[in-house]
């Protein structure tokens, strides 16, 4: 069975082997490794977008050797060799203010730093209006979603749907990409049935609808803290 061997591969390597992959098991193990949720009657062509469109939101790449800086060694043969050096107070030098989220990660080399983009990216607040169309759903309000990985560690939020979303809700950029991906299987009646019998097949359609709202405005902010404070106070008060 043909396998994707992503350990010495660079993230533009895997899209590559990816996209000439013709092996649907192979697909289905590295999307488990990569945590791409898929179903079980998930197409090759489909499965293939998934694990492309996960590759460009997080760039896997395996950990690079650090460098090694040997000191020289510096020996004095006596100690009259040695004369005393005026050290000056170290002088603090104001590094300039980097914003993360323009960063592109997959053109930084220093890898601690790139996991600090990395994880900026992913945890950054997009203010979002939900509906779960699923009907399976339809008494849920909202449900907490839960997403781990390497540079993020475990995030969970809780999200709402429908009316409880209405005005925008902030949630993970990381949780946002992940609910758009999500499907579920919706059965639909087919046309052209014969003797007055009913057809049916079952496709995947997206779980979510969701619209990304305009960020709130510094009066909008205050208007919500103000709300936020009264509800906590009938809460106390009760």
């Amino acid at each position: 069975m043909e396998y994707i061997n992503t350990a010495e591969m660079t993230a533009q390597e895997v899209t590559t082997a990816v996209q000439e992959s013709t092996s649907i098991e192979a697909l289905r193990k590295l999307a488990k490794d990569m945590e791409v949720p898929y179903s079980g009657n998930t197409g090759l062509e489909t499965l293939r977008n998934k694990i492309v469109a996960r590759l460009n939101q997080f760039v896997s790449s395996s950990p690079e050797n650090e460098k090694q800086f040997n000191e020289p060694n510096l020996s004095l043969e006596s100690d009259e060799d040695f004369e005393p050096i005026q050290v000056n107070k170290p002088v603090k030098v104001s590094k300039p203010k980097v914003d993360l989220l323009t960063l592109d990660p997959t053109t930084i080399e220093d890898v601690s730093f790139r996991r600090q983009v990395i994880r900026a990216q992913a945890l950054r607040l997009v203010r979002v209006k939900i509906q779960n169309l699923d009907p399976g759903d339809s008494v849920l309000s909202g449900a907490i979603i839960s997403l781990q990985n390497k540079y993020t560690g475990k995030v969970a939020k809780y999200i709402p749907y429908g009316e409880e979303s209405e005005n925008g809700y902030h949630i993970p950029w990381m949780i946002y990409e992940h609910l758009k991906q999500w499907k579920f299987p919706l059965r639909k009646e087919q046309k052209g049935g014969q003797f007055g019998v009913k057809t049916y097949k079952t496709v995947m359609v997206n779980k979510f609808s969701m619209d990304i709202l305009p960020p709130l405005s510094l009066d909008e902010l205050k208007e919500l803290a103000n709300h936020q404070r009264a509800s906590q106070s009938l809460d106390t008060n009760h």
